[in-house]
């Protein structure tokens, strides 16, 4: 959607298109995905300071 607003001659059709994928992405419960990962892994006993960081940079033993 970034892209969308990005657009230099952003018209009146970008705006109910944005208005659209924003209704989608709330449907889809995309405002509470962080939160929601973030619960499953301190559920899985994933310290908080692990939740953000990319597979390469974990120890093995983290995994």
């Amino acid at each position: 959607m970034d892209a969308l607003y990005a657009k230099p001659d952003f018209t009146e059709e970008d705006g109910v298109k944005a208005g659209e994928l924003g209704m989608q992405y709330e449907e889809m419960g995309g405002w509470n995905a962080e939160t929601d990962a973030a619960t499953l892994l301190s559920n899985l006993g994933i310290p908080d300071d692990l939740h953000y960081k990319m597979m390469s940079e974990l120890e093995n033993q983290d995994k």
